[in-house]
């Protein structure tokens, strides 16, 4: 009895101290937030490959359909799955389905493709700001005959993904379970304004370090919101700052301050682990509507004092969330160009850092959009693989002879998977409603994200509206707005514009009567429309053709 007391608590010991060590290994990884981390699976023996820690059980029936695609391609086979895995604390597992049969490439590059597709789907695809993988198992899954390859094969390959990504990205290795594990990290955004250095990134403001201070979006009343004002008011300690406000009321004789108006106070816990040392509370303008220009030039005005507050301080940092967006209510865009505009005409006498954070993927990508000064609006002529880099590449396609024109050349541009998918998602998820008023599919971009092309969205033509032409193309291009920006919050968006009015104008007579100008003014009307039915701005859209004269014609109206 005592032999088998002490064999039960000396294996409850062992079990203790195996799980205080994964504990401990994976302590430095949890210092850093992870939002998804890539696990290889082998396609053919897809349960028995998964590592304990992921739990997908009850997600088991969902993926069968994507095992089999996965099997029906030689080469690796990427899908994303959103579940937690409490041991990385990230919502995001992009299963990484193997080995690799595909004999045209070398092995070296079939790797560097694979880690490749993998920070492209996670950091661009799914617009995700971390990714963690371990390159030892994807390059065992992967690669299933390593004869004659160099022992460094794996990290030669991810850092030649890393040198082709299209963003500056840092990564750094953590050590968990006896392998090594990589965390790659996108960089901000960092570039000079006049001799300023300003930053955007994501970032939650209450945990920014070794910043002078942070702007916290207030309300006229300075008293404890929702959002952003409220995660500052907790992190800072309410009662203090509570307090402090009430005495700055005091001192200005009233209970309330001016919209665009800000005062200082102290940052009190936030200080601690060289946080900020101040926070700037800044009466943020709620969009008017029905005076939007008023809303504008007081949003300019908050920004400017919050400048202005540094300058007299003799400040040499500050981090500011987008204020106005969110519950204040402020279009994306045109809260990110007021930000750009008041950084760009202010008047700074000493230098000063400025980072505008934000926790939403959407508003930073907006704010780098305006920053970088890309031009929302045109008109380019290219081949389609020479196309701009984009959220989602816009086409169309005819449900009955899909091997054909466009999708035929996307076809070869995408490879067999984005043909597999397609041909999966037309069997599965057609109606009559689809064919009667029109479907949009959203297809992986495969090799396409190579060009920097993350999704493809094929749009059929509807058909109810055959008779009317105006209504039919005013129909497709809302179809298009709806399910880019309002449903898939996409940024960005490439239009192959031209081959959309071939498919939905079925003589070259149509096509005379509705040229690049009426087709365009006829965009532009939905544009218009669907701003303000959903009152929410399209994002950036880029029109594609090959077609000089189509360009010409299109290019001065749609700037």
């Amino acid at each position: 009895m005592i032999l088998i007391s002490i064999k039960i608590e000396k294996s409850e010991n062992l079990h203790q101290r195996i799980k205080k060590d994964q504990d401990d290994s994976f302590q430095e990884l949890k210092l850093i937030k992870i939002d998804c981390v890539a696990i290889p699976v082998n396609k053919y023996n897809f349960k028995q490959s998964l590592p304990s820690f992921i739990k997908l059980e009850s997600l088991y029936t969902v993926l069968e359909d994507i095992v089999n695609l996965a099997q029906n391609d030689k080469e690796h086979f990427l899908q994303s799955v959103r579940t937690n895995v409490a041991t990385l604390d990230c919502n995001y597992v992009l299963l990484v389905f193997c080995p690799n049969y595909d004999k045209t490439v070398g092995r070296q590059i079939q790797l560097a493709n694979c880690f490749r597709d993998i920070l492209l789907y996670s950091l661009k695809c799914l617009k995700l700001y971390t990714c963690c993988l371990c390159l030892d198992d994807i390059y065992n899954n992967l690669i299933e005959d390593q004869n004659d390859l160099p022992k460094d094969t794996p990290i030669n390959a991810f850092k030649e993904a890393i040198n082709k990504y299209p963003d500056s990205l840092n990564w750094s290795e953590i050590n968990f379970n006896n392998k090594n594990w990589i965390v790659v990290k996108k960089d901000p955004l960092k570039f000079k304004l006049h001799g300023i250095s300003v930053s955007i990134y994501k970032q939650d403001i209450t945990e920014i370090k070794g910043i002078d201070a942070i702007v916290n979006a207030a309300n006229n009343l300075l008293q404890k919101g929702g959002g952003v004002c409220g995660s500052i008011f907790r992190a800072a300690g309410e009662y203090q700052l509570e307090q402090e406000i009430d005495q700055i009321f005091q001192k200005l004789g009233r209970n309330q301050i001016e919209t665009s108006e800000v005062v200082v106070t102290n940052s009190y816990k936030l200080k601690s682990f060289q946080g900020p040392n101040y926070i700037f509370h800044a009466a943020s303008p709620t969009y008017n509507q029905q005076e939007p220009q008023k809303s504008v030039e007081q949003l300019y005005k908050c920004i400017l004092n919050v400048l202005q507050k540094c300058q007299e301080m003799k400040l040499s940092s500050i981090a500011i969330p987008m204020i106005s967006a969110g519950i204040y209510g402020f279009p994306l865009f045109k809260c990110a160009e007021v930000f750009y505009q008041a950084i760009l005409n202010f008047n700074f006498q000493t230098p000063l850092s400025i980072h505008i954070v934000d926790i939403l993927d959407e508003n930073v990508e907006i704010l780098q959009i305006i920053f970088k000064g890309e031009r929302l609006r045109e008109i380019i002529q290219s081949k389609l693989d020479s196309a701009p880099p984009t959220d989602c590449l816009v086409g169309p396609i005819d449900l009955k002879s899909y091997n054909s024109g466009v999708v035929k050349m996307l076809f070869e541009l995408a490879g067999p998977s984005f043909k597999n998918e397609l041909e999966y998602k037309i069997k599965y998820y057609q109606t009559k409603d689809d064919i009667e008023y029109g479907q949009s599919f959203l297809i992986q971009g495969y090799k396409l994200k190579f060009n920097n092309i993350y999704q493809v969205l094929l749009i059929s033509t509807p058909q109810n509206l055959n008779g009317n032409k105006s209504c039919l193309l005013y129909q497709v291009f809302l179809k298009i707005l709806v399910e880019t920006f309002l449903k898939r919050r996409l940024s960005s968006i490439t239009i192959l514009i031209y081959g959309i009015l071939q498919q939905c104008l079925t003589n070259e007579e149509e096509l005379k009567t509705y040229d690049g100008t009426k087709a365009i003014n006829i965009f532009l009307e939905v544009i218009k429309d669907y701003q303000q039915k959903y009152n929410l701005e399209c994002g950036k859209i880029t029109i594609l053709s090959n077609v000089p004269q189509f360009c010409t014609e299109c290019e001065l109206i749609f700037k």
